[in-house]
């Protein structure tokens, strides 16, 4: 595990004993904390503990979504401020957990891409000054809304993603907003969003663009 952690975070964790019997090896960074914890001279596993910015993440991520997190704990992938990833290319079916997600968005246009570097999946789509991307992460095979980062929303080219509260329909209404000709802008309401999508709602009918 001491090996792993310091390829993962590219630091030697620290060695603690935070208890008789207990060790704990740590890896910390201004942002990003994770430790892992063992017990007894056979050194059975205790537990482990991943943290960004103070809050709990999932800490059975791979170690190469460990390194992504350690590096990129906004999820940016580098970009500027207000420049949304794109969305790559891929020929991958799209898994029936985006494709049941898909079916509760309105009709915007959007595109299904995998970006193979992050290992998850991106739906959105674009508008002048702006556009919409939602994130898919693999918990415990299966891909879910992503928990660190359920999506960004760009409008006017400003990143408007807190104001989205991680819902769907609220980042439709900011980018209708900001920019009267968004796709879907004329539909009296919006359907779906990032906590509602195990819901019994009324599906909506969509256009689902998949980049290949």
């Amino acid at each position: 595990m001491f090996r792993r952690m310091q390829a993962a975070t590219g630091q030697e964790p620290d060695v603690t004993h935070p208890a008789p019997n207990r060790t704990r090896l740590t890896c910390t960074s201004p942002r990003v904390e994770i430790w892992a914890e063992f017990k007894g001279k056979s050194g059975a596993w205790v537990g482990t503990s991943l943290t960004v910015d103070g809050k709990s993440r999932p800490p059975s991520l791979s170690d190469g979504e460990v390194t992504r997190l350690w590096f990129d704990p906004d999820g940016t992938g580098g970009l500027a401020p207000g420049e949304l990833p794109p969305i790559p290319e891929t020929r991958r079916p799209v898994p029936a957990e985006i494709q049941r997600f898909l079916k509760q968005l309105p009709e915007a246009g959007f595109e299904a891409g995998f970006d193979q570097a992050a290992g998850r999946w991106l739906l959105g789509f674009d508008v002048p000054g702006g556009g919409l991307r939602v994130f898919f992460t693999r918990y415990r095979g299966r891909w879910d809304v992503s928990i660190d980062r359920p999506l960004m929303v760009v409008a006017g080219g400003e990143d408007v993603s807190a104001q989205a509260n991680g819902k769907v329909d609220q980042a439709m209404a900011l980018l209708m907003k900001s920019s009267p000709a968004t796709p879907g802008s004329s539909q009296p309401a919006v359907a779906g969003s990032a906590d509602s999508t195990r819901s019994n709602s009324v599906e909506t009918r969509r256009r689902v663009v998949i980049r290949e």
